[in-house]
C-alpha cells in the first residue's frame, strides 16, 4: 500500500502564502481593471453627452446657418482628450464640414469605414467602443438637423488605454516581485517555526530511547519555550519513575527472597529431619500467608498504577465502606485491646469512588493504626466546608518528625512494619479519587484525607 506523499512544513507554508498573496493581487489586479474602465466609459460618455448637448443648443438657438458652430475641440475632459465630430452621409460618407471649413481627417474616414463596415445605425450610436488600426476611440452620433446628414462625435483614447496597459504591465511586474518575495519570507518564517520542531523532535525521541536528561532550550517564541519546558519535566518525571521502577523491583526481590527462603530452611529442616515438624509449619504457614499479602498489596498497588481515567466509580456512602473496613479488623482490636472511637455525620456522606480500592486503603490505615495504638483508634468521617473529611487517628508512641515525610514510600518500613507497601497503596487510592492525605502527630497520630465533595 502507497503511503500517501508527504510535503515538509516549509513547503506547504510557503506554497500557502504564495497563494493567498496571488490570490489577493489577483483579485486587485481585476479590481483595477474593471473600476478604470468603467472609469472611462463613464468620463468619455458623459464627454460626449456633453458635446452632443452643446451641438443641440446651438442648433436650436442660432438666428441663421451661417453662424459659426461651437468648437468642440476646446477643452478637455478628465481624461485629457479632446472631443471631435464630424459628418457622415447615410451611405457612410465622411463628407466636407461647411460649417467648420475643414476635410474630414483620416480618423473622420476610418470611423466612417468600420460603422460601414459593421452596418452601425448612425441614428442609434451611444457612447460606444471601437478599436482601428489608427486608434481606440468612443463615438456618439446625432442627426444634422434636416440635412440629412449625420453628426458623429468621437474622443480618442488611445492615450488613456495605454497607459492602463502600463499600470497593468507594472502590477504584473509587482506581483511577480511579491510572490518572488513572499515565498522567500514564507520559507524563512517557516524554517524559524520547523528548525525548533525539528530541535525538540530529537529531544523527544532521546526520551522515547531511555536518555532521560534534561536540555537547555533558548527559543525566541513562547510556545516552543513553554513546549521545551514540559518535555524537560516531561524527562524528569520519566527518570524518576525509572529509578523508582528499579528501587520497586529491587525491594520487591529481597522482600521476596526472605520469606521464600525461610520457607525454604525449614521445609529442609522438616525433610532431613533437623526442625520439629508442628513448629516447623506453623512457621512455614505464617511466612506463606506474609508471602500471600504481600503479593496480593503489591497486585494492588501495581492495578492501582496502571489505573486510567476510565475506572469504574459509583456513587456511596462512604461511612458504610469505612464502618465495613473497621469491623473487619475488630477481632484484631479487641486482641491488641484497642477500641474504636466513631466520630460520624449522622447524614449520609456521599461521594463517587470504586469502593473496592477505597475499601483496600481504608483498611490499610485502619489496620496500620491498630498495629500502634496503645488503647484507642478515632476514626473520623465528616462533610466539612464542602470537603469530605476522613481521619484515622490512634493513640501511640507517634511519628518521629524526620521519619513522616517517608510513610508513603514504597517498601519503607517503620518501626514494627511489614514490608512498607500498605500506606503506599492509601496513598495511590486517594489520589486516584482526587484526594490528598497528610499525617500529623499532635498528641494523636493522625492520617487525614480530603476528598472534594460534588
Amino acid at each position: 500500500m502507497n503511503k500517501k506523499q508527504q510535503w515538509s512544513f516549509r513547503t506547504r507554508v510557503s506554497i500557502r502564502i504564495l497563494l493567498l498573496l496571488t490570490c489577493v493581487l489577483a483579485i486587485v489586479f481585476i479590481a483595477f481593471n474593471i473600476s478604470m474602465r468603467s472609469y472611462i466609459d463613464r468620463t468619455v460618455s458623459a464627454q460626449l453627452d456633453v458635446s452632443m448637448n452643446s451641438r443641440n443648443q446651438f442648433d436650436n438657438n442660432k438666428p441663421n446657418r451661417d453662424m459659426q458652430a461651437p468648437d468642440m475641440k476646446q477643452g478637455r475632459s478628465k481624461i485629457g482628450a479632446q472631443t471631435k465630430d464630424f459628418k457622415i452621409s447615410s451611405d457612410y460618407t465622411a463628407v466636407y464640414d461647411e460649417r467648420n471649413g475643414t476635410e474630414s481627417s483620416d480618423e473622420a474616414k476610418a470611423i466612417a469605414d468600420y460603422l460601414k463596415q459593421k452596418r452601425y445605425d448612425l441614428e442609434n450610436i451611444n457612447s460606444v467602443h471601437i478599436k482601428l488600426d489608427t486608434g481606440d476611440y468612443s463615438i456618439s452620433s446625432m442627426p444634422d438637423g434636416e440635412s440629412g446628414y449625420y453628426i458623429i462625435f468621437y474622443v480618442d483614447t488611445t492615450a488613456i488605454y495605454e497607459f492602463s496597459n502600463i499600470v497593468n504591465l507594472v502590477m504584473l511586474a509587482v506581483i511577480c516581485a511579491a510572490a518572488v518575495l513572499s515565498f522567500l519570507v514564507a520559507a524563512a518564517i517557516a524554517g524559524s517555526v520547523t528548525k525548533p520542531v525539528k530541535r525538540l523532535s530529537e529531544f523527544a525521541a532521546g526520551i522515547g530511547k531511555g536518555d532521560f536528561s534534561t536540555r537547555d532550550f533558548t527559543f525566541s517564541d513562547r510556545e516552543f519555550s513553554e513546549m521545551a519546558h514540559t518535555l524537560n519535566q516531561t524527562a524528569m518525571q520519566l527518570y524518576n519513575y525509572d529509578s523508582e521502577q528499579k528501587t520497586f523491583f529491587q525491594n520487591v526481590s529481597h522482600e521476596l527472597r526472605t520469606p521464600l527462603m525461610s520457607i525454604r530452611g525449614y521445609a529442609e529442616g522438616i525433610e532431613y529431619g533437623l526442625t520439629e515438624p508442628v513448629k516447623s509449619s506453623r512457621i512455614i504457614i505464617s511466612e506463606a500467608d506474609r508471602l500471600t499479602e504481600m503479593v496480593e498489596d503489591l497486585l494492588c498497588i501495581s492495578r492501582i498504577d496502571s489505573l486510567t481515567q476510565n475506572t469504574e466509580m459509583s456513587e456511596g456512602d462512604l461511612r458504610e465502606t469505612f464502618t465495613l473496613c473497621a469491623e473487619s479488623l475488630r477481632s484484631l482490636a479487641d486482641k491488641r485491646n484497642v477500641r474504636f472511637i466513631y466520630e460520624f455525620d449522622d447524614k449520609a456522606i456521599l461521594f463517587i469512588y470504586n469502593e473496592k480500592y477505597m475499601h483496600r486503603a481504608l483498611y490499610n490505615l485502619t489496620a496500620n493504626a491498630i498495629r500502634y495504638a496503645k488503647s484507642e483508634i478515632t476514626l473520623t468521617c465528616k462533610n466539612e466546608n464542602s470537603k469530605i473529611l476522613v481521619a484515622v487517628s490512634d493513640n501511640g508512641d507517634g511519628i518521629s518528625p524526620e521519619l513522616r515525610p517517608h510513610v508513603f514510600e514504597r517498601f519503607y518500613k517503620g518501626k514494627d512494619g511489614k514490608h512498607g507497601i500498605g500506606l503506599s497503596i492509601v496513598e495511590s487510592v486517594v489520589k486516584l479519587h482526587g484526594g490528598e492525605i497528610t499525617v500529623s502527630c499532635d498528641g494523636l497520630t493522625s492520617f487525614r484525607i480530603v476528598f472534594n465533595s460534588k
